[in-house]
């Protein structure tokens, strides 16, 4: 996709999470910056660059951009299931579980990849995480 439309933030934005997946944080930072160039609001998969970004480490850029998307949801509707994975990736779970709840509360789609989420592996074992699955409605 990179090849055909340089500047593509939806071609930068699968690199940057292919590398994160692999465990290259820095060549996923590289990526994910470039889509972090386009306006707020208007990049694919926000979540998923402040979450790439707190998780190799570049913490205050992922609170900036956080707290762009929080002022945001005021204008229009930001996914819940989306601020759990940065407020995960930034180490707050107690707001990561508290965001699920409410991406639960709204119905969010999203959650239907709650066991499947890279982001939220380490959470399998956490009671709330377990309930949450059960009340999704997802096989044990």
């Amino acid at each position: 996709m990179i090849e055909l439309e340089p500047n593509s933030a939806f071609g930068h934005s699968w690199l940057g999470n292919a590398y994160f997946m692999k465990g290259q944080y820095e060549q996923a930072v590289t990526e994910l910056k470039r889509v972090a160039n386009v306006p707020i609001g208007e990049m694919p998969d926000e979540y998923l660059v402040y979450a790439g970004l707190a998780i190799a480490e570049h913490k205050s850029e992922a609170r900036k951009g956080l707290a762009e998307l929080q002022a945001l949801s005021d204008k229009r509707y930001i996914p819940k299931y989306s601020l759990a994975i940065i407020y995960f990736a930034l180490g707050d779970k107690e707001k990561a579980f508290l965001n699920l709840e409410k991406a639960f509360a709204d119905r969010e789609d999203a959650l239907l990849h709650l066991k499947t989420e890279p982001m939220f592996d380490s959470l399998h074992s956490d009671p709330r995480f377990k309930d949450l699955v059960r009340r999704v409605g997802l096989p044990q």
